[in-house]
């Protein structure tokens, strides 16, 4: 069993909202898209990290940021090798989302613009609104999924799509994507693509 954070992956995930600086790559200039940073370190024992280091190289402040989460973080659980805790090597990715801008988004989907891609195909795009469930988040914000259906209407692939999102979040775009998997789009024959919009709210 190879070392893992205490609480598995729920706490490392709440552990990220709380600590990451997601804002990274986005306060230093990087281009939208989905970065993944991957941290390498030793597990002793204990559950104690030590050697930790970056084996990516994305830039604009991603790896640093990724390994100083790792190094302020609690202890591990030690892998586990013929009943033992024995001390092993770990490699964690981290990922960083960059959005474009509100108005970069709204420029693109104009076609009196140079950057207009042109309409989306097959059934594309559907609007989501969250309202019966209840999130512990503080701001509006809208998160953009392209989207993969089956014949049966079912989704089989969900991508995050910096354009027409107004957030990099991970909160946002982990609760977004397992929404997108339950959502039924309809049939078609040899099934579809497309972009599926979910609007967060703040209640009043």
């Amino acid at each position: 069993m190879e070392a893992s954070f205490k609480g598995g992956a729920d706490a490392w995930r709440k552990y990220l909202e709380r600590n990451l600086k997601a804002s990274t790559p986005v306060d230093n200039g990087a281009s939208p898209g989905s970065y993944t940073v991957v941290v390498q370190f030793i597990v002793d024992k204990e559950g104690k990290i030590s050697n930790v280091k970056a084996s990516t190289n994305h830039g604009y402040g991603m790896e640093e940021e990724a390994v100083k989460i790792i190094k302020k973080g609690p202890t591990w659980e030690p892998a586990i090798q013929k009943g033992r805790q024995v001390k092993a090597y770990r490699k964690q990715p981290i990922d960083f989302i960059v959005g474009v801008s509100a108005n970069e988004s709204t420029q693109r989907d104009d076609p009196n613009e140079k950057s207009y891609e042109g309409t989306p195909k097959n059934f594309g795009v559907r609007v989501k609104t969250i309202s019966n469930e209840t999130y512990d988040f503080n701001e509006n914000a809208k998160v953009a999924m392209d989207v993969v259906v089956d014949a049966k209407g079912k989704v089989i692939s969900v991508t995050y799509q910096p354009r027409g999102s107004t957030t990099s979040s991970l909160q946002y775009i982990d609760i977004a994507r397992g929404l997108a998997f339950q959502l039924e789009l309809g049939s078609s024959d040899g099934g579809g693509k497309g972009m599926v919009v979910f609007n967060f709210k703040v209640k009043e």
